[in-house]
């Protein structure tokens, strides 16, 4: 019921179809790399994650066939790989931006951006001074 409630647009994790369909339509989407947008829907990301792992750590072992947990890990692993590709995405697109993020003077690149469980932290010699 909480769930319901919720009315943030998240998937229910339990359900195959919409945490698949969830899945799908974030891998597809190449408008949100930046690195702001990626902060933001893998925020929801991790949400999922910690909600089917709650699931399967506080789930009665007669309650959950061996065959729905090892669907649910799957879903974890997906979800955490759905993470880290589009930090990667968010990565490339700092460095092709490397030349006008770059500091002035030194000529290094210096990226921080954080949110609650993520840092993405590049540092890069642009101008190749030693």
């Amino acid at each position: 019921w909480d769930r319901y409630m919720r009315c943030d647009g998240s998937p229910d994790p339990v359900n195959q179809r919409e945490i698949n369909t969830y899945i799908s339509l974030r891998q597809e989407d190449t408008t949100r790399d930046d690195a702001a947008c990626v902060f933001e829907d893998s925020l929801m990301d991790l949400q999922l994650v910690k909600e089917l792992e709650f699931l399967l750590l506080n789930s009665p072992l007669d309650l959950m066939s061996e065959e729905e947990r090892h669907v649910h890990q799957q879903t974890i692993d997906t979800l955490r790989g759905l993470i880290l590709s589009k930090l990667d995405m968010a990565t490339l697109r700092v460095l092709c931006e490397a030349t006008y993020l770059a500091h002035k003077e030194t000529g290094n690149l210096e990226y921080t951006a954080c949110i609650d469980d993520i840092d993405l932290c590049i540092w890069g010699n642009i101008m190749k001074n030693p």
